[in-house]
């Protein structure tokens, strides 16, 4: 048996957890409890559990306080946060501790609470029978019609089948899984196929399918249970034994989005969309995990999770195309959507990775070194977790992708290597008294030939294209209330309010001041 500490100054929760699943069963035992992270500390002193459940807001010591303390006696030492408060600021703190999870109280299911036992290996894989090879008199659910079609009408064909078990006190699940930044051919998903196609335990037995040419489907049929704590403990092993033999079979990351269970053979095909949804919610929830569906969430976050894929693909579209305003849309409806809370820390890391993923893509398809876009030859897995804010994070990715979009001239083709040299260098120094000129010296260029290719290459002579830079940082400094006019025209680079006023009117056709009031309604 594992232990378990809880740490919660409100004794009813405390209670309650205790109270979701069973414990024992699943192989923990909770043997401390704490009122708040100083009484947990002393007890951690003396019997070092193997998970502690806490809460941030308590008295005399906090969670997160008490966390910090506890990673720096045992760095792995396993933690869940357990709160009240759906703050992305604290979700974003505690993870960066390194807890496990992050859980609200008000949407704590035992499902939750399975899916992290499930994280500590628990219990020994000795408890549950596993058998490879079906009954003969076993009738076949799925059909092999379904490997070669993405349509669900499959599915009502399997109904019937499903009549002979129901009959005899059988209820069904289906879960969904999806294996992460896993590539395979037809044929190694067949393979793969093959082998989870009857996983057959104590509590009853499978049947697999490949979905939709990218998912194994499997259908579960278990004995009907009286005890819903027991039943929902059956299916915690069971899924356990799924996600181990395919992690076994492929060495990646498994996400499995599971449904309710039914003894309706009708149900089956609601069922599957079920998984389905559940499956699609790991932009909120994480990857690697049981997700399972919530008919109250779900349908909500596959609607959230279709825009935000749209507004990628937009995104997609307008890097093809050069489109820095639809670009630069599509960003702002991603990141100032209302961040808060842990299962928004999960869409924003979602979103980080396919953004991120766009720009390597086109750095590798124009042959740009990572320095050129992103500042550095070396890009880190953590440069999202130095950032402050959501905020702070579509600002570097304007910036990238801006950078992005200078490598390419206004025809679409691609600038050479001197002029991108230039335009990085106007970026960064047009605050400056730079001109024509200047820059024909510091790039030992003859300005007559800087001027022909300059223009030749990017549709505006040198001095347009500084005081276009110079104008679009000053409409971004327009948008803070807090920046004075007259400290934009300096940090812009321009010689004096009057110059800036009559630039500004005729490249956006309206005064500072009136752009700002426009902007900041």
């Amino acid at each position: 048996m594992k232990a378990v500490m809880l740490v919660d100054d409100e004794r009813p929760a405390r209670e309650l957890l205790k109270m979701t699943i069973d414990w024992h069963k699943a192989g923990f035992d909770i043997i401390l409890e704490a009122r708040n992270g100083k009484q947990a500390l002393e007890l951690y002193a003396e019997n070092q559990p193997d998970l502690i459940i806490t809460d941030i807001q308590m008295p005399v010591m906090d969670g997160l306080e008490f966390l910090k303390r506890i990673k720096s006696i045992c760095p792995s030492q396993k933690v869940v946060i357990l709160s009240c408060h759906e703050d992305f600021s604290y979700a974003r703190s505690a993870l960066k501790l390194g807890v496990m999870d992050y859980l609200i109280k008000d949407s704590l299911t035992e499902e939750t609470l399975y899916n992290l036992l499930e994280e500590l290996n628990s219990p020994c894989d000795d408890d549950i029978t596993f058998y490879e090879e079906p009954k003969a008199s076993s009738p076949a659910i799925f059909t092999d019609a379904f490997l070669n079609t993405d349509t669900d009408a499959e599915a009502l064909k399997w109904s019937s089948a499903l009549k002979f078990y129901t009959r005899k006190g059988y209820s069904f699940f289906c879960c969904l899984c999806g294996i992460e930044n896993f590539s395979a051919s037809d044929m190694e998903l067949k393979s793969l196929r093959e082998e989870l196609a009857i996983l057959r335990t104590d509590f009853g037995f499978s049947e697999t399918v490949i979905y939709h040419h990218r998912y194994f489907l499997i259908l579960y049929l278990f004995k009907h249970k009286n005890s819903e704590m027991e039943l929902a403990n059956n299916r915690f092993q069971v899924l356990r034994l799924i996600r181990k033999k395919l992690e076994m079979l492929t060495g990646y990351t498994i996400s499995i989005g599971v449904s309710s269970q039914s003894t309706q053979p009708n149900d089956l095909l609601p069922l599957i969309n079920q998984s389905y949804l559940a499956l699609k919610s790991k932009v909120f929830h994480g990857t690697g995990k049981n997700l399972y569906y919530n008919e109250q969430y779900s349908k909500t976050q596959a609607l959230q999770i279709d825009t935000l894929n749209n507004q990628i693909q937009n995104i997609r579209t307008s890097v093809r195309n050069t489109d820095k305003a639809s670009l630069e849309k599509n960003l702002n409806l991603i990141y100032e959507k209302g961040l808060d809370g842990i299962a928004h820390y999960h869409y924003l890391s979602y979103a980080n990775a396919v953004l991120l993923e766009i720009l390597i893509e086109n750095c590798q398809k124009r042959n740009l070194s990572y320095e050129t876009i992103f500042g550095s030859d070396t890009l880190y897995l953590d440069i999202f977790d130095k950032m402050n804010s959501p905020s702070a994070v579509l600002q570097w990715f304007l910036d990238c992708f801006e950078k992005l979009f200078q490598t390419v001239s206004e025809d679409g083709k691609p600038y050479s290597p001197r002029i991108r040299n230039i335009l990085n260098y106007i970026q960064s120094n047009f605050q400056q008294d730079i001109s024509l000129e200047t820059i024909a010296d510091t790039f030992w260029i003859h300005k007559v030939y800087l001027a022909k290719t300059f223009k030749q290459e990017t549709g505006k002579s040198v001095n347009e294209y500084i005081r276009s830079v110079r104008i679009e940082k000053a409409k971004e400094l327009l948008l803070s209330d807090h920046i004075r006019i007259n400290d934009i025209v300096v940090a812009c680079g321009f010689n004096n309010p009057q110059t800036f006023y009559t630039l500004f009117k005729k490249y956006v056709g309206m005064k500072p001041g009136e752009y700002r009031e426009q902007m900041t309604v």
